[in-house]
């Protein structure tokens, strides 16, 4: 079954009134439906199942065709923004100051450290 409209879809279940097989078609149907099974979309022995498995009566052909044309004019959904990302600029680092020269005894060193990050 696909489209929505109802034409096509009583053209289907006429040829099947028609078809031979229909005692059959329909006695099977019958089997996968007591068994809980879904049928979904289809047209099977002269009734029609909708997407949920839902059967519609011949009446409502109509109406459900116009529902199923509803899904087709939904709108797309708009797309996510994305932040925009800032160009990156040419700046320069600051200078940073020299390390002071640590002296090769650990002692001295660790003084050394200290006593310019006091001054």
């Amino acid at each position: 079954m696909s489209g929505n409209k109802s034409a096509p879809w009583r053209q289907a279940v006429a040829a099947c009134a028609q078809c031979p097989l229909l005692t059959s078609c329909t006695k099977e149907l019958d089997r996968r439906l007591t068994s809980g099974e879904k049928i979904r979309d289809q047209i099977l022995a002269g009734r029609l199942f909708s997407g949920k498995g839902d059967e519609i009566a011949p009446e409502m052909f109509d109406a459900y065709a116009d529902r199923c044309g509803a899904k087709t004019k939904r709108r797309k959904p708009t797309p996510k923004r994305r932040p925009t990302r800032r160009a990156a600029t040419k700046k320069t680092a600051p200078a940073s100051t020299p390390a002071q020269e640590v002296p090769s005894s650990p002692t001295g060193g660790q003084l050394t450290l200290f006593k310019g990050a006091v001054a």
